[in-house]
């Protein structure tokens, strides 16, 4: 393994489970996981590397009530930094449902056929950066939101037609 993943090592741990801040990934699963990845070699260097960011505030170590790594806000924004999709491409997540949808104007998308979409997807940081989109497109008029019989959903508006189509 190169210098680079194991110093990504943790960090990978917190991003495979969308840690957000204060979430924990247990020290017998980091155990697991070294036992099934690294030399050991390269475990020696592991140690050495979680000290350093332990001491550089990404994450810290809780002995009680069970042996742990506990994220910080430090660590949060350091995980999901270069792992975060685009404005652009979440905007294509939503328009793309419309459009696969062969949606027309005054049609809609409920919510709940996004979140489904999308669950599993989308790392702590893009769902609060596609909440900010959905909210953003509503007041530039590309939907509306709106509540119904069938649940809340997401009406397409002309403008919302005219920028899909």
């Amino acid at each position: 393994m190169i210098m680079t993943e194991i110093e990504d090592f943790f960090f990978e741990l917190f991003r495979e489970t969308n840690c957000k801040v204060g979430h924990s990934v247990l020290m017998r699963n980091v155990r697991q996981r070294v036992r099934e990845r690294l030399n050991p070699k390269e475990e020696e260097l592991l140690d050495k590397i979680l000290q350093r960011q332990i001491e550089e505030g990404y994450y810290t170590y809780e002995s009680e009530p069970l042996e742990c790594l506990k994220l910080t806000q430090k660590g949060f924004d350091h995980i999901y930094l270069n792992h975060t999709k685009s404005v652009r491409q979440l905007e294509e997540i939503i328009f793309g449902l419309f459009r696969e949808s062969r949606c027309k104007v005054g049609h809609t998308v409920l919510m709940r056929t996004l979140r489904t979409r999308i669950r599993g997807k989308l790392n702590p940081k893009e769902e609060v950066l596609l909440d900010e989109i959905l909210d953003k497109h509503i007041e530039e008029g590309y939907y509306t939101y709106e509540s119904g019989p069938l649940g809340e959903c997401l009406k397409l508006t002309q403008k919302g037609f005219d920028h899909i189509y």
